[in-house]
């Protein structure tokens, strides 16, 4: 297989404005990029996650109300044989400024995570892919020691456990990994806060990538510039084992990360720097987790 198949979202309605889903093609032989085609009609599509399927694809529109609500929504598209995508359902999200959304691993229960509402919502997903009716809406409450970016609860991202059972939601504002338990056949998110885990003060945990092959868990913290690398005990705890700053200690100017992944062969860590303008790469101790800067 030499062409490959990707979707890019945008923001619709902050300059520079993105038209709405972007569909291309790779040709892995020749390195160019085809542009298939455009799904205009959502609003700030930020954040886009495919069904395990590869049939349908779920978006955020990351919008503050909608229909007199202060909600965002997440909406279903099915996905045509050419890459065409056709929208076929969208669900109120709850809150304000859904920026996330994760799929559980056998795909039958999907995430949404609002950033200004600062809350959860969950969603059944349908035999076919699409999305039911909203089942579970959690409203965070908190605040930690960043008077601009943590005067309230920011929930930003979620990650399920390997086997589905917990769904972890990293919120910036509270400066806490917030656990669930996942009942998959109504699609409800139940308080585990017996294995919520606090961060440091002021990290602002932003997202989130397990190892391919050890309990580890690695949490990008936008605000502070640091990955912390955490232990997956049998019990769902997390137990930390070090941070690690993603830029260079005598940076003189402003910096926030933003997002985090692992490389399939578990060897490397990457994280965005959104400020220094940079990847910082690290390499993974085998065994243990803990990550050396080499990048």
């Amino acid at each position: 297989v030499t062409n490959f198949r990707f979707f890019v979202g945008t923001y619709t309605h902050e300059a520079p404005n993105g038209g709405g889903i972007y569909s291309f093609e790779l040709d892995d032989k020749s390195g160019r990029v085809k542009r298939l085609s455009i799904a205009g009609g959502l609003q700030n599509p930020s954040f886009l996650v495919l069904n395990p399927s590869k049939r349908y694809l779920y978006a955020v529109s990351e919008i503050n109300s909608r229909c007199g609500k202060n909600e965002g929504s997440v909406s279903a598209f099915s996905v045509g044989e050419d890459g065409g995508l056709s929208e076929e359902v969208r669900r109120g999200t709850g809150g304000a400024g859904p920026c996330h959304i994760r799929v559980n691993p056998n795909g039958t229960v999907l995430v949404a995570t609002n950033y200004h509402g600062g809350s959860v919502a969950s969603y059944p997903i349908n035999p076919e892919g699409s999305l039911g009716e909203l089942a579970t809406f959690i409203q965070h409450e908190g605040s930690s020691v960043d008077t601009k970016r943590q005067n309230e609860a920011h929930a930003h991202s979620s990650i399920f456990s390997a086997d589905g059972s917990i769904a972890y939601v990293a919120d910036l504002g509270m400066d806490r990994i917030v656990a669930y338990k996942l009942d998959p056949l109504n699609a409800r998110l139940i308080s585990a806060e017996e294995v919520d885990t606090e961060t440091h003060s002021g990290a602002g945990p932003r997202h989130m990538a397990w190892h391919p092959n050890l309990r580890i868990l690695y949490v990008i913290n936008e605000l502070d510039s640091t990955i912390s690398t955490y232990s997956h005990k049998r019990d769902n705890s997390l137990d930390l084992v070090q941070t690690t700053k993603t830029i260079p200690h005598d940076f003189p100017g402003r910096n926030t990360c933003a997002d985090i992944h692992v490389s399939q062969d578990g060897r490397f860590v990457y994280g965005t720097n959104r400020g220094h303008d940079s990847i910082a790469i690290f390499e993974i101790e085998d065994g243990s987790g803990i990550i050396t800067p080499i990048g």
